[in-house]
């Protein structure tokens, strides 16, 4: 399937948790496409669990792991072999509320209304989640995946005063 035709990315949240009593910092963790087709996970901290380990004022935290756009049809490839290989692609769209339509896409007969939806989805399940599942995990598990299949992923972190 095409990409929609607006430049707009696709992003889902893979995790939102405030700061708390048992919750030193509030994170923020998102996966998305964007516009130039890059494939970015990002990981926001704020709080004083941050402060407390890079210094008074430094209480936001923020990285970026990002599989470029040439990269991402390896990505999707992986995930295709993987999300289908005991799951009939009609009952993994149907248990994620995703829209498929009857028509070839990839060696199936249906495919999703929104191929970026499917990439997202199937890389949420692919990394997985646990309980008490904090940024830096999501992230671990997010780049060993990426490792294990040999794609390359780019990294950047931010530290400063949270707006």
């Amino acid at each position: 399937m095409s990409r929609p035709s607006q430049p707009t990315p696709y992003r889902i949240e893979l995790l939102r948790e405030p700061a708390g009593p048992d919750r030193g910092a509030a994170e923020l963790v998102t996966l998305e496409l964007r516009p130039d087709g890059d494939l970015v996970l990002s990981a926001v901290a704020v709080g004083i669990a941050v402060e407390r380990f890079e210094g008074e004022g430094r209480n936001k935290r923020t990285t970026w792991y990002t599989v470029r756009a040439r990269d991402i049809p390896r990505v999707r490839g992986a995930l295709l072999r993987e999300v289908f290989a005991e799951t009939r692609p009609a009952d993994w769209f149907r248990a994620r509320g995703i829209p498929a339509v009857a028509q070839p896409w990839h060696g199936y007969d249906i495919a999703p209304v929104d191929d970026d939806q499917f990439l997202l989805e199937a890389l949420r399940d692919a990394i997985g989640s646990a309980e008490w599942d904090e940024g830096e995990k999501i992230a671990f598990r997010f780049v060993r995946w990426l490792s294990s299949r040999g794609i390359e992923q780019q990294f950047r972190e931010e530290v400063g005063e949270a707006d």
